[in-house]
């Protein structure tokens, strides 16, 4: 039986971003598609983005929330595809053949699909980030841009609010240790465009990481040492980047092979 897949996106206030996603979206060939957009309350544009293509549409809404996580449970909640995969106002599919290559073999073996993705610069430059099958439990083994999660996952753990820079990966951890199945697909799934983050931003993003990590029994010694190194890594990187010269850090960021 052909699986249903429900992609969710949220938005706020991101309506030319928000178009060119809806656009990626429609225009995926695999013909059981849920399509959700949960938008937070926007003021620029996006309702008239949405209404536009209301009527390809399964389920949306527009108004106020508490912020990403929420809106994506909210997009989660309303789903009732088989499968579910967030691609968020400024996100896009890699091409228009993506769902449809993904779901035309059978996963009654597996709970979490991920591959690759591509990483565009605010300054244009693009890379390819590599899916990571042994990232976990101290990364993601891919961006949620490129996951598809069985909406029975989600159901049962929605993202915590306890994690709000970082709620998918936990959620990844506690899937794991469920049982649920990862599969790796050597397809790159999703285009996305993001900006570093701030060093406030990176310490919080470290801080969520280690309690996380104690959650769900997984702050062994050993990864204890590991987690440490991860993190002097992680936050040594702004200050490389601010004293070597730009060709170099663009040429490091281009050939770099783990993010």
């Amino acid at each position: 039986m052909m699986p249903t897949v429900t992609v969710v996106t949220i938005n706020y206030n991101m309506a030319a971003e928000l178009e060119a996603t809806i656009a990626s979206v429609l225009a995926q060939t695999w013909p059981a598609l849920e399509y959700i957009v949960i938008d937070g309350g926007s003021t620029d544009g996006s309702l008239d983005v949405i209404r536009r293509h209301a009527a390809c549409l399964g389920h949306w809404v527009s108004e106020r929330d508490d912020g990403v996580y929420y809106a994506m449970n909210k997009g989660a909640a309303a789903a009732t595809g088989d499968w579910v995969i967030f691609m968020n106002a400024g996100d896009s599919f890699h091409d228009s053949e993506v769902v449809a290559d993904v779901f035309s073999a059978a996963h009654d073996d597996a709970d979490i699909l991920y591959g690759d993705v591509e990483r565009r610069a605010p300054d244009g430059s693009e890379r390819l980030v590599p899916s990571r099958p042994t990232a976990l439990p101290l990364q993601m083994p891919a961006s949620h841009q490129s996951i598809f999660a069985r909406r029975s996952l989600l159901d049962a753990h929605p993202f915590s609010a306890d994690f709000p820079i970082s709620a998918d990966h936990e959620f990844l951890l506690w899937a794991e240790g469920q049982g649920a199945r990862f599969r790796r697909l050597p397809r790159t799934i999703a285009i996305f465009t993001r900006g570093g983050l701030s060093d406030q931003q990176r310490g919080a993003a470290l801080a969520q990481l280690r309690t996380m990590l104690k959650r769900h029994g997984r702050f062994t010694p050993i990864l204890a040492l590991r987690y440490w190194l991860f993190a002097l890594r992680a936050l040594a990187g702004p200050i490389a980047k601010s004293l070597l010269p730009t060709a170099l850090t663009r040429w490091l960021l281009a050939h770099k092979n783990f993010d």
